[in-house]
């Protein structure tokens, strides 16, 4: 049945004749994110899949459902709390650059500095994340402040969930020309 549900979608429409209740189903194909751009392992809704190997100490490393490793928790690699300020940054990031879109010949560099305070007690979520964005280049400071609102209202899952379970989420932004 999971299989069934990753490619497909079924909808069921109700209708009220006054006496009875009767339905009609109706059931389309939507292609797996695979279909959709083979060249793209990463997910556009529905699921996602990955399995993370314990390697040695406290060391993981996880593997895409597409093969894309990333090792965590060693040496030289970020905690999981440390991937989850990443992420949050990295995903508002890719916002901004989507919506620069028709203006990135414009622009230098651009990053994100992100800071996050967690909870003094197990579980020891975000309590506050605090994100400074520099833009280097030629764009309008309007439109990067309008894109970076609307990754932080709506556009950005990771800074979604961390806003949701309850951290305050506060960014700046430097515009260098």
């Amino acid at each position: 049945m999971d299989d069934w549900l990753i490619g497909n979608s079924q909808t069921t429409f109700f209708h009220c004749n006054c006496t009875a209740l009767s339905h009609v189903t109706q059931s389309l194909h939507l292609p797996s994110p695979q279909e959709a751009n083979p060249q793209d392992g990463r997910d556009r809704g529905g699921v996602m899949k990955s399995v993370v190997r314990w390697t040695e100490g406290y060391s993981m490393e996880a593997e895409t459902e597409a093969g894309k490793l990333t090792s965590i928790y060693s040496e030289v690699a970020p905690s999981p709390m440390e991937m989850v300020l990443q992420a949050h940054a990295a995903c508002s990031l890719i916002d901004l650059r989507v919506g620069l879109k028709d203006r990135m010949e414009n622009v230098r560099a651009m990053w994100v500095d992100v800071e996050g305070v967690r909870a003094n007690q197990s579980p020891r979520v975000f309590t506050s994340v605090k994100m400074h964005y520099v833009v280097e280049g030629d764009v309008p400071e309007k439109l990067v402040r309008r894109i970076i609102s609307l990754s932080h209202e709506k556009d950005c899952s990771v800074g979604i969930m961390i806003s949701r379970s309850g951290a305050s989420v506060e960014w700046t932004l430097d515009l260098r020309s």
